[in-house]
């Protein structure tokens, strides 16, 4: 398997509490979906899982690349057509100056932001793989563990008694 799930891994995902015994029996229902040969871990399903995944790290990135873009270009616009509008909030007293500034910053931010995130997409497909290959198998897990079993609701109740209606 190409994304070996490592205890490391189990740890980054567990949001600070984490038990070692519990993490233990996961990595061994994970050894033990691979002797059985789960589809879910076949090597077409986990290529599937990369492509769909890389598909959408990628659309996001042009999306906000594509976003920064028309911010910074509306932002150079503005900068260079109109005049610098000075206003003053009346609540705080705080004086605004509207020239296009904000939005160059905010176009310049997302097209670094984007050029940062595709350098690093390779890092965040694999996390996010690893990731959604976790979540499956502890759903299974959850299933397949004799402790969650379905229970009868308010099973210590007493039935109601229907009443009689007055007439």
């Amino acid at each position: 398997m190409k994304y070996v799930i490592t205890e490391k891994d189990l740890k980054k995902r567990s949001h600070g509490v984490s038990f070692d015994s519990v993490n233990a029996d996961f990595l061994l229902f994970i050894k033990k979906e691979k002797e059985l040969n789960n589809p879910f871990l076949s090597d077409t399903n986990i290529k599937q899982l990369e492509s769909n995944t890389l598909k959408n790290i990628k659309s996001s990135i042009y999306s906000f690349g594509i976003l920064g873009i028309v911010s910074l270009s509306y932002g150079l616009y503005v900068f260079f057509t109109f005049a610098p509008r000075v206003a003053i909030n009346l609540y705080t007293q705080f004086p605004l100056i509207e020239n296009g500034s904000i939005s160059i910053v905010l176009g310049l931010s997302l097209i670094l932001g984007c050029a940062y995130s595709y350098s690093k997409r390779k890092d965040i497909l694999t996390t996010k793989v690893k990731s959604k290959i976790i979540e499956h198998l502890k759903k299974i897990q959850r299933e397949k563990s004799p402790v969650t079993e379905k229970k009868r609701k308010n099973t210590n109740l007493q039935p109601k008694k229907k009443r009689k209606k007055r007439r």
